[in-house]
Order: C-alpha cells, then sequence, then structure tokens
C-alpha cells in the first residue's frame, strides 16, 4: 500500500466502484455495450431469417392494395361526415377525386 491508498486519519481508502458524473457514464457506457453485444449475438443467431420474414410480411402488405393501420367505412355520400372514405372510380358518378375523411372532418385526397 503506498500513501495515497490511506485517508486524512491514517485509515484505508476503499475503492467503492464508479462515483460521480465520470462514473455514471461509465456505468452508462458498460450497459450500452452489453445491450449492444445481447443484441448483435440475438441478430446473429436469429438475424437473417427474422430480416427476411419481416421484409416478406411487409411487402405482401404493401403490394396487397389494402389499406394499411384503421379502416374506417366507405362515405354514404361524397358529402359524408368522417371517418370514412370516398373511392371516386367506386361510387358516385365513377368519377373526380378519392379522399378519406377523419374523424374531425380533415379531408385527405388520394394520390392517383
Amino acid at each position: 500500500m503506498s500513501y495515497n491508498d490511506f485517508n486524512r486519519d491514517g485509515e484505508p481508502r476503499y475503492d467503492h466502484g464508479a462515483s460521480g458524473v465520470l462514473g455514471q457514464a461509465a456505468n452508462w457506457l458498460r450497459a450500452i455495450v452489453l445491450i449492444t453485444a445481447t443484441l448483435l449475438v440475438v441478430w446473429a443467431l436469429m438475424g437473417r431469417d427474422l430480416i427476411t420474414d419481416v421484409q416478406d410480411v411487409v411487402t405482401a402488405v404493401l403490394s396487397s392494395g389494402q389499406p394499411v393501420g384503421v379502416v374506417v367505412p366507405p362515405c354514404v355520400t361524397e358529402y359524408s361526415p368522417g371517418p370514412c372514405y370516398w373511392n371516386a372510380p367506386e361510387r358516385g358518378n365513377l368519377t373526380g377525386n378519392s379522399f378519406t375523411v377523419d374523424g374531425v372532418g380533415n379531408v385527405t385526397y388520394w394520390e392517383d
């Protein structure tokens, strides 16, 4: 033991681990490294198949042409309050713009 291993009263100093701001940063860094390493191991074990499965599902949903998320009913008329949608090629006189009306009355026009 050296002189620096004792406090003013001559008692041995004990290292209680990280303390203060730098100690907290070191603890957070250790936690981040541990979490990252765990995720990399999981990805290495399952990653390729899992990623491929997720991509297949997303591709299937996007290519299905079905709305994604909350499904709203069709509007009874072109001037119905929302929430509803108006598909112009299938409703009314079969011409015009298609749109969705949310529950507050905001209208979003579809791109053709």
